[in-house]
């Protein structure tokens, strides 16, 4: 039986293996210490991250001093007298070699006629000389003519250049003023309590904060009282293990106690519903009265775990606490657990100043904000 050679199939599977090989021999004889160092740094960035979402800050945003115009820089329309002087030396320079030319020409036939003995030569020359004089004379007429002409045209564009560079300038005057006028008003109806303008300053802002997890915030507004509902990650985002690095290099774990994973959890949730809240009064300075409810998605039904009403001044005060659970305990809020701190569901009102409403009047906003990794 002959030997078939291998398909190119083969080829491919046998090159894939190889790969895999190389990939499991580098990992396999990686060195350990660097292995084990890298995986300390990996597991403690995780609660350090945790750790950074407890440091509350409240920094009010300064209106003011948006509502004032930004002045338009003049700008200078350029000079484009320079083009009149590059077309005259252009349409002179086409008649330098046609003028050098006949002005070598004529001077050889003077020559000629000043040291030629011969009548032939001389009548020759005399003849050359003269029409040489007349074409010389009409070349540079046609010259003078060539350079006015460019000159002429030159000035047209000239002009016209700084016709379309002064309305250039206009038009980008006219755009600032206009662009001015509507960031002012779009500030202005923030500071009215424009519903639509909250909205879009809500998603510019909570979109931007820097979470070591992903959540989802619901905001409802009815009589210009906000509902905010913030969808809490898993208890996942806990690591459940202590990890330290020997002296050897090797890395320890050690298992938390499960009230310790609950506290972390409780904790991470106070200070990412503390960090929603801070933003919202930062950038929003006709919200007074929030309530504020911690959700958690579940089957069969959601659950609130977190249940806070505040004014402005409660929260600028809670956001000086050291971490999350201190900010919500002064924010009394409604939270239930059980021994071993694991959260209970509560149940949860509308705002009382809502009353009876129908749902379509209530104005709602929905904001996912990734984590920054």
């Amino acid at each position: 039986m002959s030997n078939k050679p291998p398909s190119r199939g083969s080829h491919n599977s046998m090159r894939n293996n190889d790969t895999s090989q190389t990939e499991e021999h580098h990992f396999r004889y990686v060195d350990p210490a660097e292995r084990w160092r890298q995986e300390y740094e990996r597991h403690n960035s995780a609660e350090e991250k945790l750790t950074k979402l407890s440091k509350l800050n409240y920094e009010p945003f300064e209106y003011a001093p948006m509502l004032v115009k930004v002045p338009w820089k003049e700008r200078q329309v350029p000079d484009f007298s320079f083009l009149i002087e590059d077309a005259k030396q252009a349409a002179e320079s086409k008649y330098f070699i046609p003028v050098a030319v006949r002005l070598a020409g004529f001077f050889l036939s003077i020559l000629i006629l000043i040291y030629s003995t011969s009548t032939m030569f001389l009548w020759a020359a005399g003849t050359v000389s003269i029409t040489l004089l007349i074409n010389l004379f009409l070349i540079i007429q046609q010259r003078h003519k060539a350079v006015e002409v460019a000159v002429t045209q030159a000035r047209f564009d000239v002009e016209t250049r700084t016709e379309q560079e002064r309305e250039l300038i206009e038009n980008a005057r006219l755009q600032h003023e206009t662009s001015e006028q509507e960031r002012i008003a779009l500030i202005e109806k923030l500071l009215q309590g424009d519903v639509p303008t909250i909205f879009l300053r809500l998603d510019t802002v909570l979109t931007k904060l820097d979470l070591p997890f992903p959540i989802a915030v619901d905001i409802d507004i009815y009589s210009s009282i906000p509902l905010v509902q913030v969808w809490l990650p898993s208890k996942a985002i806990i690591p459940t293990q202590v990890c330290a690095l020997l002296t050897s290099g090797r890395v320890k774990y050690t298992d938390k106690e499960t009230r310790t994973i609950h506290k972390q959890y409780i904790e991470a949730c106070s200070a990412v519903i503390m960090q929603v809240v801070s933003t919202i009064y930062a950038n929003i300075p006709t919200v007074d009265r929030l309530y504020i409810w911690g959700m958690l998605k579940n089957i069969p039904e959601n659950e609130c775990l977190f249940d806070i009403v505040a004014n402005r001044e409660n929260i600028v005060n809670a956001c000086k606490a050291e971490n999350g659970i201190s900010a919500i305990n002064q924010l009394n809020c409604k939270l239930e657990t059980d021994t071993m701190l694991n959260l209970k569901p509560l149940h949860q009102e509308q705002p009382e100043e809502w009353g009876k409403v129908p749902s379509q009047l209530i104005r709602s906003l929905n904001i996912k904000i990734f984590s920054n990794k």
